[in-house]
Formats: C-alpha cells, structure tokens, sequence
C-alpha cells in the first residue's frame, strides 16, 4: 500500500515487487526450511486459534543494523505467503522515498 496525499490522506494498493524470495535471500537451508514449515503450520491453525478464542497472528522479531536482509526477510515471507505488503515510513521530516 503507498500513502497519498490529496488534501487527505489515501491509502491505495500498488504492485509489490520487491526482489527477494527464500530463494535468493542469504540465510542457512536449515533455516530457511524451519520458517517456511512454522508459516505453513501458522497458516493451517487459523481455526485452532478461534478456538481457542486468541488473536490469530504471528510475530518475528528482527534486530541489526542496517543492510543486514530484515526488509527482504520480511519481502520473502509476504511472498511465500502471498499476503499483501505495507510498506510505511516514520520520519520526523515526513519525506520518505517511495520504494
């Protein structure tokens, strides 16, 4: 989704094209294929989270520096999941690139 502004603010949907798949992101075959299994296991649990009366949702927390592959970690997990991206930008010059 990419913010404009109008007067208002919109939110519109655009293409998402980032590069990165599990193919091609730097990260070990061991680890890679233990994310893919957990998010195909969170994805097969939606029913036993309403069960259970929870918030159907999964978290990952990423940490380094910049240019370390967190964005195209995350780029590469919406892909596999085919889930829509929201890409957004908190600065206090309020000028962000729209990548």
């Amino acid at each position: 989704m990419k913010r404009k502004k109008n007067g208002r603010t919109r939110w519109r949907s655009i293409p998402f094209n980032h590069p990165s798949t599990f193919d091609n992101i730097a990260m070990g075959t061991d680890l890679k294929s233990k994310v893919k299994s957990d998010l195909e296991s969170f994805l097969k649990g939606k029913q036993y989270y309403s069960r259970l009366g929870r918030v159907w949702k999964q978290s990952y927390l990423l940490y380094g520096p910049p240019g370390t592959g967190k964005s195209s970690f995350v780029a590469a997990m919406a892909k596999f999941l085919d889930y829509k991206f929201a890409d957004s930008c908190v600065e206090a010059s309020h000028q962000c690139s729209a990548d």
